[in-house]
């Protein structure tokens, strides 16, 4: 069972730092995550290239009560913050096409206690070979950095959990 009043948000980074933008999720979940941190806010960080099965089981501790994902979207051009809900019963099985909404598919079946999720996507346009993100990709980190606080009162209007100011 989760204890709202002392659980905290699972942060979950994904992206591939050796492919420039698309490691924008790596990145800014690790900021994000220090910066809430050093605010005594309970924040949780997981980083991967991919999703896969294995993280539903660190959204079903005890210690998390909602799950950000944060990734890099090569489809849009402003960062985009919106709600998660759990696949229906016949989502993929795994492998690259293996989504936020399948791991809280999963994280469901394995715990009955369903945690509140959202997404932030971050626009990216240079997912060639190589280190470092291009400069809107960047621009759009650091937007999001510096507003930091608002970002996470958002979070916490769409998991419905309360804000710890």
């Amino acid at each position: 069972m989760v204890d709202a009043d002392r659980a905290g948000l699972l942060l979950i980074g994904i992206g591939n730092s050796l492919r420039r933008d698309d490691g924008a999720g790596l990145l800014l979940a690790t900021a994000l995550a220090g910066a809430w941190r050093a605010a005594g806010r309970p924040v949780r960080l997981l980083t991967t290239h991919q999703l896969a099965p294995e993280h539903a089981l660190e959204i079903c501790r005890d210690d998390v009560s909602a799950v950000l994902f944060i990734d890099a979207a090569v489809d849009s051009t402003t960062p985009e913050l919106r709600p998660v809900v759990a696949a229906n019963a016949t989502a993929p099985a795994g492998g690259h096409t293996l989504g936020p909404a399948t791991v809280l598919l999963y994280a469901r079946l394995l715990d009955t206690t369903e945690r509140p999720a959202c997404l932030l996507t971050i626009p990216a346009y240079d997912l060639d070979h190589g280190e470092g993100l291009s400069p809107a990709t960047q621009a759009h980190l650091d937007r999001l950095l510096a507003d930091a606080a608002s970002l996470w009162q958002q979070v916490m209007t769409l998991t419905r959990l309360k804000p710890t100011d």
